[in-house]
């Protein structure tokens, strides 16, 4: 196992977060974990590897209704030269890395449908929050 580094970091975009990524590739980081960044800033976990220099991340973000349409998922990227190094099951972003110079979205539409999944899931997460402090303070 190489050096690792541990990054607090908030971005309010793929795109920003993507870059910044494929710049730590181009230093040799990898990206083996991230933490939830449902509110505040998502802790990054990183391992140096020669792996990661030439490589690119792109990142995702899907709703699963089952563990075999993740499982379909993960294989398709596999066979389209993508790999899975990170993903959060709370929040459902995911993070994958090529050594390739492959394109994870044909058009500009499939960009759009990734953040209108996110937004919609951001709205989501927000009104249960919402809920659920209002219950709190209706029971206290």
């Amino acid at each position: 196992m190489g050096t690792q580094k541990i990054v607090y970091k908030k971005f309010t975009s793929f795109e920003a977060e993507e870059a910044w990524l494929n710049k730590l590739a181009s230093h040799g980081w990898l990206l083996t974990h991230y933490s939830n960044e449902e509110f505040g800033e998502t802790t990054y976990t990183f391992e140096q590897n020669d792996a990661a220099t030439g490589g690119h991340y792109k990142m995702d973000f899907v709703t699963f209704r089952n563990l075999t349409d993740f499982d379909d998922y993960k294989e398709l990227m596999e066979e389209t030269g993508w790999q899975l190094l990170a993903e959060n099951e709370h929040y459902n972003k995911l993070i994958l890395f090529s050594r390739e110079n492959n394109k994870l979205f044909s058009d500009k539409q499939s960009q759009l449908l990734r953040k209108a999944r996110k937004r919609r899931a951001a709205i989501k997460l927000a009104l249960v929050s919402i809920v659920l402090g209002s219950i709190g303070t209706l029971l206290h």
